[in-house]
């Protein structure tokens, strides 16, 4: 028997598909079908039969019994396949009550359920159901993927282990081994083995993601595969089920005082992040947490970024989510129910993997070699605070970048030929503010928020008021004490220099000549004196620009930012030139 064992692992692959656990989210399931199967097609006097023989636990790769650790081992036989293929999806046959006892420890009843057909939903289903309600008994596997694209869902056998508590505080520590018996006629000769554990409770206790269940198996073959499987040479032989259960050392009593703590625990506790393993009293230095058991669903994670190739290998992808299917002593492989310091694990993904990354599970790992272990709570925990660190990080620079530097794109004509309609310019906004005199002298290019006149001027002009966020960009041409004469025609000068010959008309010359009716005139009698922390701004097109002519002199406060570079276009790139004579820009 245990060569079969051994050669079923190989084989299998080549004949069944398995499934993990039959358990989805929530939000994707429907209850199936909970239908008895009548009393003429199952006789259940002939179902449970000890067998002296065929099931130990030395053969089954069971520990021998330890204090307070009892086990039940039984060879059950369900109805040929021939019976079994006429049940319909949904329906099931189960087993008598098994009772696992012994001296000093309370009783425990468990009984197997096989869904020849596997699950299926209410409105699939002929059946004739005793209840058509919500399950109501516990059995938390019998969940099915809706067809979200109309796709026949194939149809498997399954067979699970489910606890009878007596009182809904009732629970139960236990592994077990569930093998299908093969009859194969023609081909090899093979068994299938399905092995986990899982602390039993009740079903108002069950919470799969702790490992705490009612229930818990799998499918083991496809449906269509099972005649060929055992149904023999005519398909008449009763299909056998060997199994094995193993209660282990803590008692029922202790085991529902945990649940009940499991149960109550604080609500923050998903943000704490030490290895769920640990233990935080110094003399339990040498145990690791109760609460990681066979059946829990764990995330391995990477302390450092060197031991990522080390858990790639060995099939243990960090942030994945796994259910402990095992957990064995390293050095006798016997089984253990919660983890020690230095067991083995046995691992498989609750979920399919991209097809790089799968591979024959479940895989083997000592528990020495997972750096840090989370629950999926905590793993999710650390998940969303990363990604809410990496956006509000990301926000953040966003701001900052945005109060140092922006883009600005020229609109009008008024920087002609300097800067040019459509032009895209990297401005700095920080220099400005911290180094105003620097950044404000003569022949600098500034941008600035406009000043109340000029935003006067261009709602009476245009009939829109601006907004915080438009700004204008001129050139500035005197600063703090100089005297500036402005003449009917636009021309300015400064100190007695004109500014505006021979470097501000180089543009396209507006023929009505617009500006000149705004422009405010400063003659020698009556000069424009630039006050302190002011400055005179020009457009470089005097012929169109509406500058400090029209709306007086710009305060340092106003000025956000100066041109950098010049991004666009490609054919202009770089930094924002000087102002040009005629002589250089006939050149």
């Amino acid at each position: 028997m245990s060569t079969h064992c051994q050669s079923s692992r190989t084989i299998i692959s080549l004949f069944l598909v398995f499934s993990s656990y039959g358990f989805i989210a929530a939000a994707f399931m429907t209850p199936s079908s909970r239908c008895t199967v009548q009393e003429s097609i199952w006789p259940t006097s002939a179902f449970v039969k000890n067998h002296e023989e065929g099931l130990t636990a030395s053969n089954l790769n069971v520990p021998l019994a330890r204090p307070a650790t009892v086990h039940l081992n039984a060879t059950l036989l369900f109805p040929s396949c021939n019976d079994l293929l006429l049940l319909r999806p949904g329906d099931f046959v189960e087993s008598k009550v098994l009772k696992v006892e012994s001296n000093g420890m309370a009783q425990s009843r468990f009984r197997i359920k096989l869904y020849p057909r596997g699950f299926i939903s209410d409105s699939h289903s002929t059946s004739t159901c005793h209840n058509k309600k919500k399950n109501t008994d516990g059995f938390g596997m019998s969940y099915r993927i809706l067809p979200l694209f109309a796709k026949q869902v194939e149809e498997r056998a399954g067979i699970f282990l489910q606890y009878l508590p007596d009182s809904t505080n009732d629970s139960v520590d236990a592994t077990f081994c569930l093998r299908l018996k093969g009859n194969q006629i023609d081909g090899p000769k093979f068994d299938i083995e399905w092995r986990s554990g899982m602390r039993f409770v009740s079903l108002e206790h069950s919470k799969l993601a702790e490992g705490r269940a009612n229930d818990f198996g799998a499918h083991l073959l496809q449906t269509k595969l099972l005649q060929t499987f055992a149904g023999g040479s005519d398909g008449n032989a009763p299909l056998q089920l060997q199994m094995g259960i193993t209660v282990h050392e803590c008692p029922p009593n202790k085991t529902s005082d945990a649940v009940r703590e499991q149960s109550k625990s604080s609500p923050i506790d998903w943000l704490n992040f030490d290895d769920i393993r640990m233990i935080k009293d110094p003399a339990a230095a040498n145990q690791h947490n109760r609460d990681v058991h066979v059946g829990r669903i764990v995330v391995p994670i990477l302390q450092k970024l060197s031991q990522r190739q080390k858990m790639f290998q060995q099939g243990a992808y960090p942030g994945v989510e796994y259910r402990i299917m095992r957990i064995s002593d390293p050095q006798t492989d016997a089984d253990l129910f919660q983890s020690r310091p230095g067991a083995n694990y046995e691992l498989k993904p609750i979920y399919p993997l991209v097809q790089e990354l799968e591979r024959q599970w479940p895989i083997q790992i000592n528990e020495r070699d997972i750096p840090k272990l989370y629950t999926p709570a905590m793993y999710n925990a650390v998940s969303a605070i990363g990604s809410l660190f990496t956006a509000v990080t990301g926000l953040v620079a966003a701001f900052v970048i945005s109060q140092a530097v922006s883009l600005f794109v020229i609109p009008s004509l008024s920087m002609d030929p300097t800067l040019q309609v459509g032009d895209v310019l990297l401005v700095d906004k920080i220099t400005p503010r911290i180094l105003p005199q620097y950044n404000h002298r003569p022949d600098s290019v500034v941008l600035f928020h406009p000043p109340a006149k000029l935003q006067e001027i261009i709602a009476q002009s245009a009939g829109r008021s601006l907004s915080d966020r438009d700004l204008f960009v001129k050139r500035v041409a005197a600063e703090s004490g100089d005297v500036l004469t402005v003449t009917k025609s636009g021309s300015v000068s400064v100190n007695g220099k004109d500014v505006t010959k021979d470097r501000r008309d180089l543009c396209v010359a507006e023929p009505l000549r617009l500006i000149e009716r705004y422009i405010e005139p400063h003659d020698g009698v009556n000069p424009l004196i630039v006050p302190p922390n002011q400055v005179v701004v020009l457009g470089d097109c005097a012929s169109v620009s509406i500058d400090s002519r029209v709306w007086g002199t710009l305060p340092f406060s106003d000025i956000v930012g100066r041109p950098i570079l010049r991004l666009w276009p490609l054919s202009r790139f770089g930094a924002v030139p000087d102002l040009p004579t005629t002589m250089e820009w006939e050149h």
